[in-house]
């Protein structure tokens, strides 16, 4: 099933407030959090009409509700940073403000000086403008695979013990189709590599704001060669996917970190491009 943009970022949203309760333990299953913002989620409604005239000022006026600490701001998500930015260039706009805020998406608050995540989640989720609120979960894209050979793709092969999904049978079946667009949410991907000739779209780089989702790590690109590296070319490996189109989303840092919110981004900039599967 292929949900709604806004219902991934819920339920995104979701899991980050389900994380607030699970901070003991082991420290080393212990989640970690972004210290210096939370994430908002406004019922739409009612925060829609609580700043209803006050046009490029309405997140001002919601943040004073808020009646938070001095230093505090309240920030679009980058997804709908960039959905406005588009609008107001399509639109011929020279503020993007102008066009108001769309309370159906989540907001990062970024906290005042001395306040921490678990005391401002704490203080405002019974405000009456409040939907969801809760830290921001960071964590890492795991361990890099090194070795590009395709007889060590262990994974592709027959069925057994260690989990191999018999690729072989099921490239006798279909190797795909180009009609798909499948997008990977990761450190971006080196696009240039004859691995993945003709097979990308453009894609997004949601940790610099921009439209190059270069891959300043190496997982990004190790694991859409996974996915779908081109097969019969004489180089490396073989994608379990040979016809798919890849679309790099860079939710990952240079240090192969990053936090839940940028993903739930990068999850809404995919689906609104045109993304059918996202990884």
């Amino acid at each position: 099933m292929r949900y709604p943009a806004n219902l991934m970022i819920l339920i995104l949203l979701v899991s980050a407030v389900g994380f607030v309760s699970h901070t003991h333990g082991d420290p080393g299953t212990q989640t970690h959090y972004r210290q210096d913002h939370i994430i908002v989620r406004f019922k739409p409604r009612e925060t829609t009409a609580f700043a209803a005239g006050w046009g490029k000022h309405a997140l001002e006026r919601v943040l004073r509700e808020l009646d938070l600490p001095n230093g505090a701001t309240l920030e679009l998500s980058k997804f709908a940073l960039w959905l406005r930015n588009k609008k107001a260039r399509e639109l011929g706009v020279d503020d993007p403000r102008e066009l108001g805020v769309d309370f159906t998406r989540y907001f990062r608050l970024q906290l005042p000086p001395g306040m921490s995540p678990e005391e401002c989640v704490e203080r405002l989720k019974k405000h009456p403008l409040v939907e969801a609120v809760g830290m921001n979960p960071i964590g890492t894209g795991g361990l890099v695979p090194f070795d590009p050979q395709h007889d060590t793709q262990w994974y592709l092969q027959i069925p057994g013990p260690t989990g191999c999904i018999n690729a072989p049978d099921a490239w006798d079946i279909t190797t795909g189709s180009n009609s798909v667009i499948v997008a990977v949410l990761d450190t971006g991907c080196d696009t240039n590599l004859l691995e993945f000739a003709g097979r990308t779209v453009p894609g997004y780089d949601i940790i610099h704001m921009d439209d190059d989702p270069a891959d300043d790590h190496g997982h990004g690109t190790a694991v859409a060669a996974v996915l779908c590296a081109n097969a019969n070319n004489g180089t490396n490996g073989a994608g379990v996917d040979w016809q798919c189109k890849l679309m790099p989303v860079k939710v990952l840092n240079e240090y192969n970190g990053g936090d839940a919110a940028d993903w739930a981004d990068g999850i809404d900039w995919a689906v609104s491009n045109g993304a059918k599967v996202i990884n």
